[in-house]
């Protein structure tokens, strides 16, 4: 039985990767010609074995790869493009840094994978030429619904985060416009919990009643409700025991981008 494909295209780079693959084919009674027509290079492979899946199978899986490495990013900015068009181009240069993290996620990564190569091998069962651009552009309407998944999620990523630098900026600014009320305040922090006493050795109520003008709207936990009272008190000096021998987690790092010279570790 014989099978023809042809793709097209006129990206050099993915050229030689289509044919570096093809040549790595586990299977034999394959013929590779190429040849340059009008602004296209055509990759045109002739199959004449018995095992026509595997054929087929292996094909779509290389156009599945050639669509991740050559082409995710150039999906991801139409998405962005097209549905966050009022944000600004710096905004959007985060949020596909964003995109290529999330894209990296082990059950999208499968899924993505998979998706491709069902796309690819429908229409190779069908027809026997792709014109690889116009194909990517026109003919992955399942994967850019996926995609289009990775961006949104992307999108909200980035905005907490910038939420969170405002939201630590402001304090910040706040905390070095103010001058401090208590000279020293320690925190004993241990598995994530809080716990605050005065330079006499006594406990400070952390009070979860407390109006809360300070709290962002990211988290509400005990130890925002720390932060709260820490930006009420205004310590000199904040010296942390930190019992728990792992790294230094979010509130750690929260608090020391607020209050920066003023923490001492103990």
């Amino acid at each position: 039985m014989l099978k023809t494909i042809c793709v097209k295209s006129n990206n050099e780079q993915v050229n030689d990767y289509i044919i570096d693959n093809i040549k790595k084919f586990e299977l034999n009674d394959i013929y590779l010609s190429i040849h340059k027509f009008s602004i296209y290079k055509n990759i045109i492979v002739h199959y004449k074995g018995n095992n026509y899946d595997k054929f087929i199978n292996a094909f779509s899986n290389l156009l599945a790869k050639v669509t991740i490495k050559f082409y995710n990013n150039y999906l991801i900015k139409y998405l962005i493009n097209a549905n966050y068009f009022y944000f600004s181009d710096f905004d959007k240069d985060k949020i596909l840094e964003y995109c290529k993290e999330n894209c990296l996620e082990e059950e999208f990564s499968s899924k993505r994978e998979f998706t491709l190569r069902r796309i690819f091998k429908n229409y190779l069962l069908n027809n026997n030429k792709i014109i690889l651009k116009g194909f990517i552009n026109f003919g992955l309407k399942d994967y850019l619904t996926l995609l289009d998944d990775v961006v949104s999620q992307s999108v909200n990523n980035y905005l907490i985060e910038k939420e969170y630098k405002e939201f630590i900026e402001l304090l910040r600014c706040y905390v070095n416009s103010k001058p401090p009320i208590a000279d020293k305040i320690y925190l004993i922090y241990e598995n994530n919990n809080s716990t605050l006493i005065d330079e006499n050795g006594d406990d400070i109520l952390i009070d979860s009643n407390i109006k809360n003008h300070y709290l962002s709207d990211i988290t509400f936990s005990k130890n925002d409700y720390c932060l709260n009272t820490l930006l009420t008190l205004l310590p000199r000096e904040l010296i942390i025991n930190h019992y728990d021998n792992t790294a230094k987690d979010d509130f750690l790092t929260t608090l020391e981008l607020i209050f920066e010279d003023r923490i001492l570790y103990s």
